[in-house]
């Protein structure tokens, strides 16, 4: 049925890591205090400038949010485009490398969708001993301290303004340049608590977008960064770059360039590309290692979403959705899953695939893909792999039950999974032990034990050691707004996700009704828990395409509240709005347009016990604290 109503500082040194010259002290394994004498935690959690308890290793928060960018960038009609080693202009646009290499005739410069500038010989990373088929670790190098002129700048980034700084991914670039010695200046729509940590490392931030943002820095920028999917190329700060001749580079260009001489490892996939890269990055760092990365979302342990490491290594997540992660060489790639996203850039689900196997081919020669086998997309990615003699890399599989016919070695099985409380317990065997081994997730859902096994393999190929790898898996506390634990009032649990595609809202619902199930079981109700879910849906294209879908997927909640679309960057669509999925759930629904009223009517709808979930891409984050609110002054026991 439908409802209507009628109005309607991250410095994460590792084993004996010292203080940075800003008096951070991120060093491991010894808790010490801050200048204001806030305890730093265990591995030398660092506070803020505030004095704020950042989380593990001393980094500071970031917001959430999507930065995304393709690759050729372009400036406009007759603007300078210069990206890495040959990335194309637009019309009539100049083509440099960031290096101030030139593409030679012999050059291959490719346009957007799809195909990849030729970077020839000069992106190259260290090469470590890796997995056999068996997934057993050899020792590797890869984590070196990286020489002074190995991460040194190149002049073109020395000085650079940035338009939406900040956003999750463009925030993390700012925060690495910064870090390597460069001058930043940016502009964002708001304030946040990104904004603020970088002002706090030395960047200039202005709130609002105007011309004159470009002189921040003493002389101008030497180059402008942006994205395209939250920035119109019409924003004055573009148009003034392009007046005074200012290259203007895309996200993924600059990204690509910070990872040059490092071993990258890189995860990619239409869903999980968040929380296995920073499943990744803590499980790396438990064992040792300190390195570079730069992921979607805040890392909850580290409260960033960015680092400059001292070792060799650079771990990343590779977004598809506009074919950037051809801008990439990994040595290591994972491939969570595989299935139809993003059809309003590649229009057909056939191009959307094959950017995954280009991507493959990217990798270098020697490289591993870790690929999941229980998804149906990633698995078809190992077969065609595997059925090409031109590509001198590995593969290994992972995934659940026998698989006894997988076409590829399988690294990794899980075996079994049982929720606990906001967790739970993987029994997991290796390709290379005879006995199971038990893994302890501190994140719901089996989807994250899944994505789990995934960053254990690429870990392992990085050489890090197979009982620390399971310690820091078992250490990882989730990612910002992925099922995250906003709060709790009269006796509901409110949770916050970025979940904006079918198949993410199944697994997530899944997760909640596996936790109040569970304590249902345990006997911690006296009566079952229910899951609502608040959902806004996330652009007019993809919920014109998925309405359908997302109701099925709605149904596994007990009760609903479907808000307006989220449009982001895209102008409405007749007749699609939040009405149409709404009109595909069949649990009890309700259509709610007015976020304004929110807060009270799922404050009204819940009762103890029930988990509340709010869901989407775009702002719907903001009303967890509203529904708290909501339920504080509701009578209790209600």
């Amino acid at each position: 049925m439908t409802e209507t109503d009628k109005t309607i500082d991250d410095n994460p040194g590792v084993r004996g890591a010292t203080p940075d010259p800003g008096g951070d002290n991120p060093g491991v394994r010894g808790n010490t205090p801050d200048p204001n004498g806030n305890d730093l935690g265990v591995r030398g959690d660092a506070s803020d400038p505030d004095g704020n308890d950042l989380g593990v290793r001393g980094a500071t928060p970031d917001p959430g949010g999507d930065s995304r960018g393709v690759r050729g960038d372009t400036s406009g009609a007759g603007g300078d485009s210069r990206g890495l080693g040959g990335d194309a202009s637009g019309t009539g646009g100049d083509v440099r490398g960031l290096r101030g290499d030139a593409p030679g005739a012999g050059s291959d410069v490719r346009g957007p969708r799809g195909d990849a500038p030729d970077v020839g010989g000069d992106v190259r990373g260290l090469r470590g001993d890796t997995l056999g088929a068996s997934g057993s670790a050899r020792s590797v190098t890869t984590d070196r301290p990286r020489a002074a002129e190995e991460t040194e700048l190149p002049e073109l980034l020395r000085r650079v303004h940035m338009v939406g700084i900040g956003g999750a991914g463009m925030s993390g670039i700012a925060r690495i340049l910064l870090a390597r010695g460069g001058a930043v200046s940016g502009s964002d729509a708001k304030e946040s608590r990104g904004v603020l940590a970088l002002r706090a490392r030395g960047a200039a931030v202005r709130i609002g977008h105007d011309a004159n943002a470009l002189d921040l820095l003493p002389g101008g920028p030497t180059a402008v960064v942006t994205t395209y999917a939250a920035i119109p190329k019409t924003n004055p700060e573009l148009v003034e770059a392009n007046r005074r001749g200012v290259p203007v580079l895309l996200r993924p260009t600059v990204l690509a360039d910070l990872m040059r001489g490092h071993h990258t490892l890189l995860v990619s996939g239409t869903h999980g590309k968040t929380s296995t890269t920073s499943m990744l990055v803590v499980s790396l760092q438990h064992c040792g290692f300190d390195p570079s990365f730069a992921v979607g979302g805040e890392l909850n342990e580290a409260g960033t979403n960015a680092h400059h490491g001292t070792g060799g290594i650079f771990v990343a997540e590779a977004d598809e959705s506009d074919g950037s992660l051809l801008q990439y060489e990994p040595d290591v790639a994972v491939v969570t899953n595989i299935e139809s996203d993003h059809l309003d850039y590649f229009g057909t689900l056939e191009a959307y695939v094959q950017v995954f196997d280009d991507f493959v081919a990217r990798l270098r020669p020697g490289g591993l893909l870790v690929v999941c086998l229980d998804d149906p997309g990633a698995r078809a990615l190992a077969e065609r792999v595997t059925a090409r003699d031109d590509l001198d890399i590995r593969v290994l599989g992972y995934g659940s039950g026998e698989l006894a016919d997988a076409p590829v070695p399988v690294g990794v099985r899980l075996l079994n999974w049982e929720p606990r409380d906001v967790g739970g317990l993987a029994t997991v065997r290796l390709a290379d032990e005879s006995a199971p081994r038990t893994l302890r997730l501190s994140v719901p859902g089996r989807h994250m034990a899944l994505n789990a096994l995934g960053a254990l393999l690429a870990a392992r190929d990085a050489g890090a050691e197979l009982a620390e790898v399971l310690q820091g898996l078992q250490g990882f506390g989730g990612v910002h707004r992925r099922f995250q634990f906003v709060g709790r009032e009269n006796g509901v649990r409110v949770f916050d996700d970025y979940a904006h595609h079918p198949t993410e809202v199944r697994a997530v619902l899944g997760a909640a009704a596996e936790l109040v199930r569970q304590e249902a079981a345990d006997g911690a109700r006296s009566r079952p828990g229910r899951v609502i879910v608040v959902f806004q849906p996330h652009l007019y294209s993809r919920t014109a395409t998925f309405a359908a879908d997302f109701g099925a997927a709605l149904d596994l909640a007990d009760e609903v509240v479907v808000l307006d679309v989220y449009g982001a960057r895209e102008e409405p669509l007749p007749g699609v709005s939040g009405a149409l999925v709404a009109q595909s759930v069949t649990r009890p629904v309700h259509y709610q347009p007015d976020m304004s009223r929110v807060g009270r009517q799922v404050a009204n709808l819940a009762r103890p016990g029930d988990v509340v979930i709010t869901m989407g891409a775009g702002d719907v984050t903001m009303l967890g604290s509203q529904i708290l609110d909501g339920l504080r002054v509701r009578p209790s026991g209600r």
